[in-house]
């Protein structure tokens, strides 16, 4: 009768060695499990699409138009800086100085979107150009300012007239309608203030 209880009993002790060897293997896979399992990497975002680009400016419209717009612009710089070389004083010095500017940072926007031809218009106003240049350079002290300004009130009239007539009908990119509205509200402000200092002048 004591052998039958005394292998009970070693197969009993048997079972429980067994159950604690697997609960420390379990311990131990569980942490290996854990290691294995660890989150994906993030997703790299997709770079965003490149910006649109300006549109073309067209040969057959917009060249021509900011073509005789560039002209303009050199000569009132040109005719500033002689202002500026003959001395001139007080709010004649002053619109020079701002005709030098505005129409500097006009010319370097419409250089950047076009390389300037010669049509027939363009040669005109060139030359008209060249002459009112001789003509003032004449002329010195009050009598410059004079004439200076009186050419300026022309001018500006002009190129208002031209903007209307020979440049935004025929623009036909975005871009270059834009920025010829833009220059003609300023060429209106020049106007109004060279005539508000010829009305000073007598």
């Amino acid at each position: 009768m004591k052998t039958p209880v005394i292998a009970v009993a070693f197969a009993t002790l048997a079972l429980l060695v067994a159950c604690d060897r697997r609960e420390t293997d379990g311990n131990s896979t569980v942490g290996e499990v854990a290691a294995d399992t660890a989150p994906p990497p993030a997703t790299v975002a997709d770079p965003p699409p490149p910006a649109t680009a300006p549109p073309a400016i067209s040969a057959e419209g917009d060249v021509p138009a900011l073509s005789l717009l560039s002209t303009i612009n050199q000569h009132e710089i040109d005719v500033a800086r002689q202002a500026v070389s003959k001395d001139v004083k007080g709010a004649v010095a002053e619109y020079a100085a701002m005709m030098e500017k505005e129409h500097g940072d006009n010319q370097t926007k419409t250089l950047q979107m076009v390389t300037p031809v010669d049509t027939p218009d363009v040669t005109r106003m060139k030359a008209d150009g060249a002459k009112e240049l001789q003509t003032l350079s004449q002329q010195s002290g009050s009598a410059y300012e004079k004439a200076y300004i009186e050419a300026m009130v022309a001018g500006h009239q002009k190129a208002l007239t031209e903007i209307d007539q020979k440049m935004l009908p025929v623009a036909t990119s975005e871009q270059a309608k834009d920025h010829l509205t833009k220059t003609r509200v300023h060429v209106a402000h020049h106007l109004e203030r060279a005539k508000a200092i010829q009305a000073t002048q007598g």
